[in-house]
């Protein structure tokens, strides 16, 4: 299942903010779509270390890199709620 809501306006919604990964969740996701570290560090401009301190959470993220890295993974909207929200991100009802 592919996202619901549109990255573009979760740009408009939030400024340039920074967000704390949850690595494990991301190292998770990105196994699960069979992607490298490398074509990952490659998307968003990093080194595969810088990745790596990404996936292990010693590093941060900024908005684009998380709509970068959640249209590459064709995340879900829990799962990018969980990766870039630690969970606590509300989801309007319809």
């Amino acid at each position: 299942m592919t996202m619901s809501f549109s990255y573009d306006i979760l740009k408009l919604q939030i400024k340039k903010e920074v967000f704390v990964l949850n690595g494990t969740e991301l190292k998770c996701a990105r196994i699960r779509r069979n992607k490298t570290t490398s074509e990952m560090a490659s998307l968003i401009g990093v080194s595969n270390n810088c990745w790596s301190r990404r996936e292990c959470g010693k590093t941060s993220a900024t908005l684009e890199e998380a709509c970068i890295i959640g249209q590459a993974l064709s995340l879900t909207e829990t799962e990018f709620c969980a990766i870039f929200f630690d969970g606590i991100l509300p989801f309007r009802k319809e």
